[in-house]
């Protein structure tokens, strides 16, 4: 059991979806657990349940960063910092998705177009986001940088960058969606008119193919949603009313979606991954 779930893991952590959608796991899952075990409320739980009040010891502490709630939130920045750098290499899979797009272009037109402008805006994610996360590094000059804007104010755009993209990914599952409805008259009409045995399975089959395709776009539609919600969150310096304690759940929340096919895939493809 053990050697299987080593060879599952290494196997997801062989791709750059798989590395960045378990880095993200437990960076968001520490990110949550810290503002867990500093709230009014599990303190209360705790009182209630006959532990012990926290001393003034661990007080302490948490002050200097060394209690174990403040090394949950450092384990989320090392984490961090881990996927920026690791995403410092992200235009190179755009330009491989960039290739994938002109060669086999989707057959709907609509799709196509909504794919192209994703790419175009993921370019846009990428690349501000590698310049303020290497002038923050003062690996390019800070000064020079900050003269076009301030190191926040890039991230912000960067945010916005992926914020298209995941609006463009919504427009896309709608698409997909009328689509799905239009093949599904013309297949009800087709198998209708046969009433054979090797009908009724063609019938079964193209049900079940059926409901996983509506589970595959159920998931994404939520990912994609939560994540939305989370980048307009980012896009504005004042965010728009999530408070940052909750940002490390609804981002483990929505990575959950993607961690969860990569365990039951038997073969991942590595790829470029948003968020």
């Amino acid at each position: 059991m053990g050697f299987l779930m080593a060879n599952i893991v290494g196997r997801i952590l062989s791709t750059s979806t798989g590395q960045d959608s378990i880095l993200g796991s437990i960076e968001y899952f520490s990110h949550a657990l810290h503002y867990l075990f500093t709230s009014q409320q599990w303190i209360r739980l705790q009182r209630r349940l006959g532990f012990p009040a926290r001393r003034k010891s661990d007080i302490a502490l948490e002050s200097v960063g060394r209690s174990p709630s403040s090394s949950l939130m450092l384990l989320s920045s090392l984490l961090s910092d881990t996927r920026y750098t690791l995403r410092l290499f992200g235009l190179v899979s755009l330009w491989t998705q960039t290739s994938e797009i002109i060669q086999t272009p989707p057959e709907d037109a609509a799709i196509h177009a909504l794919e192209v402008i994703q790419l175009l805006a993921s370019i846009v994610y990428q690349l501000l986001e590698n310049v303020a996360y290497l002038a923050s590094k003062n690996i390019l000059p800070r000064r020079i940088i900050e003269k076009w804007s301030d190191i926040d104010r890039w991230y912000m755009w960067s945010a916005r960058g992926l914020l298209i993209h995941m609006l463009l990914q919504l427009g896309k599952l709608w698409r997909e969606k009328t689509l799905r409805r239009r093949r599904e008259e013309t297949s009800t009409s087709s198998i209708s008119l046969t009433k054979s045995v090797d009908g009724a399975r063609m019938a079964v089959k193209t049900q079940e193919a059926r409901g996983l395709e509506i589970l595959a776009w159920r998931k994404d539609l939520f990912s994609s949603s939560v994540w939305a919600l989370l980048c307009l969150n980012w896009s504005y310096g004042g965010g728009i009313g999530i408070p940052d304690k909750v940002t490390g759940a609804l981002s483990l929340l929505a990575d959950s979606v993607v961690l969860r096919d990569l365990w039951k895939m038997d073969d991942v493809v590595g790829g470029f991954r948003m968020g």
